[in-house]
């Protein structure tokens, strides 16, 4: 905490921050993920820039006591799904690129706290131990996606602890805790036991987002523990989706047409809508990293998805269409044009493999730091539900949080803004 508040004193003001500040530098060449049982293939970004790193540092800093540790502590997996998964995606994508130890702390504690919060939930076996998990104000069917979403991000941490030798020598412990907590609330819960031993999920007709985040659950918990039981879950759910993927242009379009209109509580194209669709994306590119499922042209095509169809290409005021289609009619409450545009999660991923992805997004983040429009480029990029959240970008060349600069709002006194 020391070193955040130096850092924050160091800060320059949020007016003042510069796109070079806020991005450090597009990877060129940014490799494979290392999976459990495969040859360790590094990834090896170009060195982030001290003023990156200071941001990172300080925006997690300023939201911590404000924001993160509020919704922590509230043991609630909707406010986890909505606040902390992504953030938790962002934080470990920037590890992976920077190995940072500040955040990689910060990662910890926020993991450890959504441990220490899990309560026990009675099994379906009388003669099982309970599960674990987090009561859920979204209702049963809700809390059964921010519950996976949740345990997703909690095994993607043990996954970056076991496969890097610094953090498995200081955090070996912790990895195991959080690996335990995932099969026991994930695979023991839904798997074996609401499914009986059936793929969940994925026997529905329009994609499901729980499927998405089961689908990286049994990807990381692969990578963690090396089990070809978690490597064949995962590619079962991958070949399930990867059919439904039909070129669209330059892009991939699923579920066209086979969303009845009205449904979702108001979906008015009949094709996945752009912040739902991001889950499924997320899991696209997590199992490519894995080397399971999809090739790295699945990826090129889903990145063309978000650049060439949902991007209107603008650099001054750029929007993202509220369908994967490209078609920015209403959905839910999000009615204008971008309204449901919500692509600095998931979505965030592929600029690894995209520099024109790269610089949308990168667009993007600069509009909404120094710009700070009120209204346009996607209210979803800005707010979530009304209330400040912290989101980031789930690549590893670089961490941004999607809401506001993060001085605005916050007590000046006690969070080192200026």
């Amino acid at each position: 905490m020391i070193l955040l508040l130096l850092l924050a004193g160091a800060l320059p003001a949020a007016a003042q921050l510069s796109r070079a500040a806020l991005v450090p530098p597009e990877t060129t060449s940014p490799g494979r993920l290392a999976a459990a049982g495969e040859p360790s293939v590094a990834v090896t970004p170009s060195p982030p820039t001290t003023d990156y790193l200071r941001n990172l540092q300080v925006l997690l800093f300023n939201y911590s006591r404000y924001i993160i540790e509020p919704a922590l502590r509230s043991g609630d997996s909707a406010a986890y799904h909505v606040t902390i998964d992504p953030m938790l995606h962002g934080m470990i994508s920037a590890i992976q690129s920077t190995g940072d130890a500040v955040v990689m702390t910060q990662l910890i504690s926020f993991v450890d706290t959504m441990v220490s919060k899990s309560i026990s939930i009675k099994a379906a076996n009388p003669n099982e131990q309970p599960y674990p998990g987090w009561s859920d104000s979204a209702g049963s069917f809700q809390g059964d996606i921010d519950s996976i979403d949740t345990l997703a991000a909690m095994a993607r941490a043990a996954a970056l602890i076991v496969n890097s030798p610094t953090w498995k020598t200081q955090y070996a412990d912790k990895a195991q805790k959080y690996i335990q907590v995932a099969v026991d609330g994930g695979i023991r819960r839904y798997y074996t036991d609401a499914y009986g031993g059936k793929v969940p999920w994925t026997t529905r007709t329009v994609w499901d987002e729980a499927a998405s985040h089961f689908g990286v659950l049994a990807t990381c918990l692969w990578q963690a523990t090396g089990q070809a039981f978690y490597r064949d879950l995962a590619v079962q759910i991958g070949s399930v989706f990867k059919p439904k993927l039909s070129p669209n242009g330059a892009g991939w379009i699923w579920d066209n047409g086979t969303i009845p209109i009205g449904s979702q509580t108001g979906n008015q194209v009949g094709v996945p809508d752009t912040q739902t669709a991001a889950s499924a994306v997320r899991m696209v590119a997590i199992m490519y990293d894995a080397g399971l499922v999809f090739t790295r042209a699945d990826v090129d095509r889903m990145a063309s998805t978000l650049t060439d169809i949902i991007w209107n290409g603008a650099v001054d005021n750029p929007q993202f269409a509220n369908y994967i289609n490209g078609s920015n009619k209403a959905f839910r409450g999000w009615t204008g044009p971008g309204d449901n545009g919500l692509v600095t999660l998931g979505w965030g991923m592929l600029s690894r493999y995209s520099q024109k992805a790269y610089d949308a997004l990168d667009k993007l983040m600069y509009l909404i730091f120094v710009v700070r429009p009120t209204s346009g480029s996607g209210r979803w990029n800005f707010t979530n539900a009304g209330v400040v959240s912290l989101r980031s970008l789930s690549c590893p060349e670089s961490w941004l949080p999607r809401v506001r600069s993060p001085c605005r709002g916050v007590p000046r006194r006690r969070s080192g803004c200026r």
